[in-house]
């Protein structure tokens, strides 16, 4: 019997990631996220809210298990800059794109191309404006596709930019 091409649901306890601090910094500051921004999935290690802060920014935001569930937000920001829930992805998407003007997701880059995806994002008028690729964090595990920050924004119309950023043996994550 051969594979399916239906990927596995991607089991909840997946979703509690560590990004390493200087790959928040690094799309943080890559991205030019400024005031008004948030991160729906603070976590325990607070990676991109903490690089939010670095550059001067005062960030709102959420998270499940502190009680302050991002799909109870409804607040309009600028912008949106997290590594999100992977196994709600398409949900996350469709909040992150009701309440933000930009959002930069650290994902698996193929997910980008599904077509719900690209229906949601063309539902909210948010145009794929850049896959930033970084290297894959040495404690994760099953990123065979690879990794990026992947950038969309409301009412851009414009080609999407394809950039690089993978150091390989110089990553200092």
């Amino acid at each position: 019997m051969g594979r399916s091409l239906v990927p596995p649901k991607n089991d909840k306890a997946k979703d509690l990631v560590w990004t390493p601090r200087p790959l928040a910094q690094a799309i943080v500051e890559y991205f030019e996220v400024d005031d008004d921004c948030l991160d729906p999935c603070l976590g325990d290690w607070n990676s991109f809210y903490d690089a939010m802060c670095e550059v001067g920014l005062l960030p709102e935001w959420c998270e499940i298990s502190a009680g302050v569930d991002f799909y109870d937000y409804h607040k309009s920001v600028t912008w949106i800059c997290t590594n999100p829930p992977y196994s709600d992805l398409l949900r996350f998407m469709r909040h992150c794109f009701r309440v933000a003007d930009n959002v930069v997701l650290l994902i698996q880059p193929p997910s980008v191309w599904f077509t719900a995806k690209r229906d949601l994002a063309l539902k909210y008028k948010m145009g794929l404006r850049e896959i930033r690729y970084y290297d894959i964090p040495k404690h994760w595990t099953s990123f065979g596709t690879g990794i990026a920050a992947v950038y969309w924004q409301r009412n851009y119309e414009g080609d999407v930019k394809v950039t690089d950023a993978r150091m390989f043996d110089k990553c200092p994550w």
